[in-house]
């Protein structure tokens, strides 16, 4: 058996660190079991860490089973519930979920996208989500090409992945804020020398008049008045991305690349020109 005992913060670089760590056991039906009753703060990169070590358990081991216990605050069980349904065969759930989570929270669940056609059936789900949601038209395509455009380049650039990539969006304070998470378990980046330098080099070549998808994405967003925020976590480089300003650092190491962006509401943006800042 595999026993993965979380507690306290399990928000982005802490579920990246601990979810997917390398496996333990190597059974053909061993049981991996995820204890996140002690969960104290969560969000979605924990349920998309979680989907994929679900899918990772059940790859590398032909009988195994998953346990997954939920957290004991009813809030947080009802939001990773939220995030995690449908459940994938063999897994089964303890704890109980007693409450909705906020309405339209699970934009878009947890989803693997293993090839172009799921990354497109990923934009159709997005975009039948965020109308449902009544989010309004221009921001729901945009929301829908962002979700496609990181699901694809991460099927296209991930480098000797070992997992499809995760893809999941939610919604809170009544739509005003998306965070959309992309998770992919590619080595390029980083397994790079220096990841730091790897990620600071995206925001320069856009200064360079060599954009790239993700200044694309800021830069639509700056036509369609949506204000965006680009984190990336890839092994100890982390990337801090707006319109405004860029600023890299160092932190310890993560599997794979982690691509958060934060979409807030609508507003009118001043097209005033900034200096990029790089620390």
């Amino acid at each position: 058996m595999e026993w993965l005992s979380l507690k306290g913060d399990l928000t982005r670089q802490n579920a990246v660190e601990q979810l997917l760590a390398p496996s333990t056991s190597e059974d053909p039906d061993s049981e991996l079991c995820v204890h996140t009753a002690s969960v104290r703060r969560l969000d979605v990169v924990t349920a998309a860490a979680i989907r994929m070590r679900m899918a990772r358990h059940h790859r590398e081991h032909a009988e195994g089973t998953v346990t997954l216990v939920l957290p004991s605050q009813v809030e947080l069980a009802a939001r990773l519930f939220a995030l995690l349904d449908p459940l994938p065969g063999r897994v089964t759930l303890t704890g109980q979920v007693d409450e909705q989570p906020p309405a339209n929270y699970s934009l878009v669940p947890t989803t693997i996208v293993s090839d172009s056609h799921a990354a497109v059936a990923l934009g159709g789900a997005t975009l039948d989500a965020c109308e449902r949601a009544r989010i309004s038209r221009r921001r729901s395509i945009f929301v829908t090409e962002a979700a496609m455009e990181l699901a694809d380049n991460a099927l296209l650039h991930a480098q000797a992945p070992s997992d499809a990539p995760v893809v999941a969006l939610t919604s809170v304070v009544r739509g005003s804020q998306i965070e959309l998470v992309v998770l992919d378990t590619g080595h390029g980046m980083a397994e790079s020398e220096d990841p730091r330098e790897a990620l600071r080099a995206i925001p320069r070549r856009a200064l360079d008049a060599d954009p790239g998808f993700l200044s694309d994405i800021l830069q639509r967003a700056r036509a369609a008045g949506v204000q965006v925020q680009v984190q990336i976590l890839a092994g100890t480089g982390r990337l801090l991305w707006t319109a405004m300003q860029h600023r890299t650092v160092l932190g310890r190491y993560l599997p794979g690349t982690t691509v958060i962006v934060r979409m807030a509401g609508e507003r009118s943006v001043v097209r005033t020109s900034s200096a990029a800042q790089d620390e």
